[in-house]
């Protein structure tokens, strides 16, 4: 991962939520496509999906979602509850449950699709 990605990353949990809101969408942005740096902050928000801070659990579920497409080893299986209790989180900040959607999409989490029916 370039300097500037680890960077803009370590800033979504930035307590200036005009800060926060301009690096989440720039990571969602970025998580669009595959990217190669999924596992060296995956830990970090499947940990963020537990914080105090309602925003920092919203934005680890939507950017892990989104790096859904760059998981080849599957750890999404695993950590598929963790990110399902952020829906049933009081203060829930509701853009996350269509993001959490497109994570059950094929082929972005079982590895299956029409290329690869399994």
């Amino acid at each position: 991962m370039d300097t500037i990605t680890r960077m803009i990353l370590d800033q979504l949990h930035s307590g200036d939520r005009d800060i926060q809101n301009k690096v989440f969408f720039h990571i969602l942005d970025a998580t669009e496509k595959r990217v190669d740096w999924a596992y060296e902050v995956w830990d970090d928000l499947v940990e963020g999906l537990r914080q105090k801070d309602n925003h920092v659990r919203a934005i680890s579920a939507q950017v892990l979602c989104n790096l859904a497409k760059s998981d080849s080893e599957n750890r999404m299986l695993k950590d598929f509850d963790a990110l399902l209790a952020v829906t049933k989180d009081e203060r829930f900040v509701t853009t996350t449950g269509r993001n959490i959607q497109a994570c059950g999409e094929p082929g972005e989490i079982s590895g299956l699709s029409d290329d690869n029916p399994g």
